[in-house]
């Protein structure tokens, strides 16, 4: 390769997102790795819950700098946690990860996590949105009704811990918006009516001009869950969107108390930061 060309043109070779995969994926075969676990854990603050990681720090050959890998038996596939440049530049952490025990199932273990910690407000073009930093929503744009649907989407989680959010942005005339958003309300309206479905008073969302919330708890023998909605209608009238936020987390898995928790703060956070753009 030309050694005049620019980083941007460096970046998407192939070459260089093969090395950045092999400097995490070879790890499980390296013997450095065995003894790195078999030693001293350390303190660290990851997302995904990961507050220990065992240090394995190795030289990059024909340079002066060395790659630290912190290796956590939690992560799935590669066992990385964070790999980095003399302990601390360039980090790539991991962002999520899901139950792993291959017997199906109930599981009667409880390692998978939902990480509702780093929030950062992210600028989708139409919209911007507060959220966990480690949350990534993919695009999808529909035709539905005449109305132009954009969804941002992402599952997170794992059999005992998950959470959806998704966010539908709907542009169109002004009166069939309208249409769209009452639509939306209603139905959410109903829910509130079904067997299993409380709507929520306390610790809900806050919201101005004619947005509407629906926060709700779910109540199930085996599993807890929490949801909160926000409808917005743009001031030109011509965009509507509906925030939707699920999450579960089994009765029995020991964390419940504190993910609950958690996610409903969070998730009252995320529907009031919505702002069009």
């Amino acid at each position: 390769m030309d050694g005049s060309a620019g980083v941007e043109r460096l970046i998407q070779e192939p070459e260089m997102q093969t090395s950045m995969a092999m400097n995490l994926l070879m790890v499980r075969r390296w013997d450095a790795a065995k003894e790195a676990l078999r030693g001293a854990a350390r303190e660290v603050c990851y997302p995904c819950g990961i507050d220990r990681a065992y240090p394995l720090v190795t030289p990059i050959p024909g340079a002066e700098v060395q790659k630290h890998h912190d290796l956590n038996p939690r992560v799935m596939l590669t066992g990385v946690a964070c790999l980095s440049i003399d302990g601390g530049k360039n980090p790539i952490t991991v962002t999520s990860f899901g139950w792993s025990d291959p017997r199906g199932g109930m599981p009667d273990s409880y390692d998978d996590f939902v990480d509702f910690s780093h929030p950062k407000r992210i600028d989708h073009g139409a919209f911007s949105l507060t959220y966990p930093a480690t949350w990534f929503l993919r695009r999808e744009e529909v035709e539905k009704s005449g109305l132009r649907t954009v969804t941002y989407a992402t599952q997170l989680g794992g059999n005992t811990c998950a959470t959806t959010l998704s966010v539908t942005l709907s542009h169109g005339a002004a009166a069939q918006v309208a249409a769209e958003r009452d639509g939306i309300v209603s139905k959410l309206e109903a829910l509130a009516e079904e067997g299993e479905v409380r709507r929520r008073t306390a610790d809900v969302p806050v919201l101005s001009g004619d947005a509407a919330w629906f926060a709700f708890d779910f109540i199930d023998p085996a599993i807890d869950g929490s949801s909160a909605n926000g409808v917005f209608r743009a001031e030109t009238g011509d965009r509507v969107a509906h925030i939707s936020l699920f999450g579960c987390i089994a009765k029995a898995n020991p964390r419940r108390d504190q993910t609950l928790a958690e996610m409903r703060a969070v998730f009252r956070e995320i529907v009031e930061s919505f702002q069009f753009t």
